[in-house]
């Protein structure tokens, strides 16, 4: 009886290390934040198209994934895409929010005319004032900048969404170019992204 219950004990623990490293599996771990492969978003089951590494001079800031609907390896195949989108942030160290309001400018300028800055105004005004609502982003916070069809543009932290949504699928893909444009944030962030 001892020899079966022992060698019960030895199948479950087997059993237990397989299905952990299926479930590590699944995950993208960069920097100690981890992404899962798939997530659903607005009812659409979503995938990782990649994962990349902000840096600021020598300090990594955060860990960016992108997730669409089908995966793709160029900007205007992903901005282009219709339906559910999400760039999900793990902070590796404090942020403020002026910074990252001032990153995000930085971005939107590089990338875009001064017509379409201009057609995204009140967008850009109401991302604005909902990043600065942060104030400082923590180590080991999640910042997720969401797009559904039906709600627009949702800002989330750890979680919570904070400020309003904001309409424009237009101004969503727009924001989507901080990262990815032709004149990115980061050049190696905007490659893991694409999935390099």
């Amino acid at each position: 009886m001892k020899d079966a219950r022992l060698g019960a004990g030895r199948w479950l623990a087997a059993c237990l290390l397989v299905l952990g490293a299926a479930a590590q599996a699944q995950q993208v771990v960069v920097e100690g934040a981890r992404y899962d492969q798939s997530i659903v978003l607005g009812g659409q089951p979503l995938v990782l198209n990649g994962v990349g590494v902000r840096k600021r001079f020598v300090f990594d800031i955060y860990v960016g994934g992108l997730y669409v609907a089908k995966k793709a390896a160029r900007t205007e195949e992903l901005v282009g895409q219709p339906g559910p989108k999400r760039v999900a942030l793990r902070f590796l160290r404090e942020v403020e929010g002026d910074l990252f309001v001032n990153s995000l400018h930085v971005g939107l300028k590089a990338n875009h005319t001064e017509a379409e800055l201009g057609r995204w105004k009140t967008q850009v005004e109401t991302l604005t004032t909902t990043i600065k609502t942060i104030a400082l982003a923590r180590r080991g916070d999640t910042v997720y900048f969401d797009y559904t069809p039906q709600d627009g543009t949702r800002v989330s932290v750890n979680g919570v969404t904070r400020g309003p949504l904001i309409p424009g699928e237009d101004f969503y893909a727009g924001v989507l170019r901080v990262w990815l444009g032709e004149q990115p944030a980061d050049a190696g962030l905007k490659k893991g992204m694409l999935g390099g």
